[in-house]
Parts: C-alpha cells; sequence; structure tokens
C-alpha cells in the first residue's frame, strides 16, 4: 500500500529543511570559533543521519536533502582539516 503524503506532512517536510539549512549556517560560523569542535562534528554528523533517513521517508525531496548531507559532510571534514592543521602548528620559542 502506498502512502500519500498531506499538505502538513509537505510542510513539515519543508519546515525540516529550512530549519536544517539555517543549522548549516550557523555552524559554518560556529567551526570558525569554537573550541569544542568534537562536539560539533557529533552534533553535524547526527543531523546528516536525520536527513538520511528524511530522504528516505520522501524520495521526491531526496536531490534536495542529499545536497544538504554533501554540505554537512563538508563542513565536517574542514573542521577535522582545521583541528588537525592546528595541532600541527609549532609555535616559535621565546629564545633570545
Amino acid at each position: 500500500m502506498k502512502s500519500t503524503l498531506t499538505f502538513s506532512d509537505l510542510a513539515d517536510v519543508e519546515s525540516r529543511i529550512r530549519a536544517s539549512r539555517k543549522l548549516l549556517q550557523g555552524w559554518r560560523w560556529m567551526s570558525k570559533v569554537s573550541c569544542r569542535r568534537e562536539e560539533a562534528i557529533a552534533l553535524l554528523l547526527q543531523e546528516a543521519k536525520f536527513l538520511i533517513d528524511l530522504g528516505r521517508q520522501h524520495p521526491a525531496r531526496a536531490v534536495e536533502i542529499g545536497r544538504l548531507i554533501v554540505a554537512y559532510q563538508r563542513l565536517v571534514e574542514a573542521i577535522r582539516a582545521a583541528s588537525c592543521s592546528q595541532t600541527s602548528e609549532v609555535t616559535p620559542s621565546n629564545e633570545d
């Protein structure tokens, strides 16, 4: 039996996608100033997993949701790369 989407389902999906976009924009900024990178990564991955499930439930929106998932993954990779580069930086010593 095929389930049909109602207007309220579509509105809910739309609002959830919109909220996910806002969350992504916020974390793009927060990732630049946050010291809690592992926590940020965990939250971003949790949202990406939710989006995967949402895409499965709403295949008509799969392309749009897929783009969001890719954006989340790229942000996670950028945060990880920034974490690695910060830990590998050498600070000069004050031996004058």
